[in-house]
């Protein structure tokens, strides 16, 4: 063969890797999910109050917006970032000790609407998702519709009658999983799913959150047994193969980083977090945390119900437990070690992630509910290590303390003071208003000042920070003992 068609075989070979290397990287980016014949099948409907824009459904599928085949969850909003390509509710149990489920993927188990006489009811317009902002009325047609139509189908209301707005923004829809032609791996389950989204739009960490609540209710005529609830994400934070993943049982906390600065978040690095505020009741009425968390990479998504399960508990889809390696034992939290700090078990190998949270196991009789809460937290820093520890104490000082599940009742904006600086010689002067030592909000009231020089003024953390000088108000509150800040080790 000659040098020539030699060349030319090559530039072919090459170009042709390059283009099943540029399809396979995108294939799940337009991914065709199998919708079957619904026709009112809702994916234009944006959470967007804070500084998180996200798509929901009336499917069960949220953060993948399936008009153009892209991820649904955009952070920060405006820019064009996108952190989580697609997620949805997983859920399984035993009927007559065979697994049944119903999960949201890149296909769906769930139709629009709401259960009667134990079956879906027929498709119809008014199953759509419901978007209302705190001082709507009826010039938004979904307040009318929701007050109107919606609370008959569950959609929650206030004492007057009109749309319960939580926070500055409320989404609510309702889904089932009782329609057998659009179940793919098993036979119903017969749940409603009653989902509402909101958010609020304050600075600082609560306008990085957004809450989820699932109400479950069991409207088919099966016992549900050893039921479990999988919370499944496939985060694409920027460069969707430049993922990793960890967790901290401890605040049932999962999250999403970037092995290295990718081209999307180069001005400053991110990370994702999915929090379980509230788990599933066993049958013993107690309130589960988070029980597991797994992750997997793309091509090894479940082909079965078994592996889906497996997956959910935290399992290898076989059914193998994992092992710490740093420990030697089993464990069903996986990555569950520090990477700020370096210790622990660790995740490795970045590539397209995807990440579950489960919780379980428990019971369902007919006509029972269950109730689980979670939100999606969204952080920055200037690297991902900065950008792990904002998120986690974005968690400890807002999301736990601040948060009521009866209520959802949330700390007020906290009074920032008016700071004035005089530059003198080898001195500075720095006066401030008082107007945050008036603060009580929630049980939480002013005690003192903390006076901080920063290295970067983009981070709080501890590594880009020194404590100038504190001053504490004169009572008998000498120590705060309420929050302890996830602190970087020497």
């Amino acid at each position: 063969m000659r040098i020539r068609e030699i060349k030319i075989l090559f530039f072919v070979i090459i170009f042709f890797f390059f283009i099943f290397q540029q399809l396979y990287s995108q294939s799940k980016k337009f991914v065709i999910p199998p919708l079957g014949k619904l026709t009112n099948f809702d994916k234009d409907t944006w959470f967007d109050i804070n500084r998180i824009r996200m798509v929901v459904t009336n499917r069960g599928s949220y953060c993948w917006d399936l008009k153009t085949g892209n991820g649904g969850l955009e952070y920060p909003k405006g820019t064009g970032k996108l952190a989580v390509f697609a997620a949805g509710l997983w859920v399984f149990a035993y009927v007559d000790d065979t697994l049944r489920c119903a999960t949201a993927e890149y296909g769906f188990d769930y139709g629009p609407g709401i259960m009667e006489d134990g079956t879906f009811v027929t498709d119809n317009p008014d199953f759509r998702v419901y978007k209302v902002n705190e001082g709507d009325g009826k010039e938004n047609p979904d307040w009318v519709h929701w007050k109107n139509i919606g609370v008959n189908f569950g959609a929650p209301v206030d004492d007057a009658g009109n749309p319960l707005i939580i926070g500055d923004q409320t989404l609510w829809t309702v889904f089932n999983d009782a329609n057998p032609s659009l179940h793919k791996k098993t036979k119903p389950l017969g749940i409603e799913v009653q989902m509402t989204i909101f958010g609020i739009n304050i600075n600082g960490p609560m306008g990085e959150t957004v809450f989820i609540k699932w109400k479950i209710i069991n409207k088919g005529s099966n016992y549900l047994k050893n039921a479990y609830i999988g919370l499944w994400f496939d985060p694409d934070l920027g460069d969707a193969f430049n993922d990793l993943v960890g967790c901290d049982p401890e605040y049932n906390l999962g999250f999403c980083y970037n092995a290295y600065k990718d081209e999307v978040y180069i001005e400053k690095d991110a990370v994702i977090g999915v929090d379980l505020l509230k788990g599933v009741v066993n049958k013993n009425g107690d309130i589960l945390n988070m029980t597991s968390f797994v992750k997997y990479i793309g091509g090894c998504d479940p082909r079965n119900s078994v592996e889906a399960l497996n997956y959910s508990m935290g399992k290898k889809p076989n059914g193998d437990s994992y092992v710490d390696p740093t420990t030697g034992e089993v464990s069903n939290f996986y990555a569950n070690g520090d990477p700020v700090n370096t210790v622990g078990w660790l995740d490795s190998a970045p590539a397209d992630r995807r990440m579950i949270l489960g919780t379980g196991t428990f019971e369902m009789a007919p006509g029972d509910t269950q109730e689980i809460i979670a939100s999606i937290i969204c952080a920055e820093g200037v690297d991902k290590y900065d950008a792990i520890f904002n998120l986690r104490n974005y968690y400890l000082y807002c999301i736990k303390p601040y948060y009521d599940f009866s209520n959802f009742e949330y700390q007020e904006n906290i009074p920032v003071p008016e700071v004035k600086v005089f530059e003198g010689d080898r001195e500075i002067i720095i006066s401030w208003e008082t107007n945050a030592e008036s603060y009580n909000s929630a049980g939480f009231k002013f005690e003192g000042y903390n006076v901080y020089q920063l290295l970067n003024p983009d981070s709080t953390s501890e590594k880009y920070r020194k404590l100038i000088a504190s001053w504490d108000i004169k009572n008998d509150v000498d120590v705060l003992k309420e929050f302890v800040e996830y602190k970087k080790s020497a």
